[in-house]
């Protein structure tokens, strides 16, 4: 769409915890990558290559 700027990239520095990193990841997952939908979905979620719940 003409006139919408995106976010291309996100990059996550995760740093070492007591979370297991799948539980971190699955967080992201829910939590932040729904604000970032992929070109041609409607909520991003069902795009290759993302974290399905």
């Amino acid at each position: 769409m003409k006139g919408e700027l995106g976010v291309a990239h996100v990059s996550f520095r995760l740093r070492p915890s007591n979370r297991p990193v799948e539980e971190i990841l699955h967080e992201l997952a829910e939590t932040v990558l729904p604000h970032f939908p992929s070109p041609g979905t409607a909520a991003g979620t069902d795009a290759p290559g993302t974290i399905a719940s």
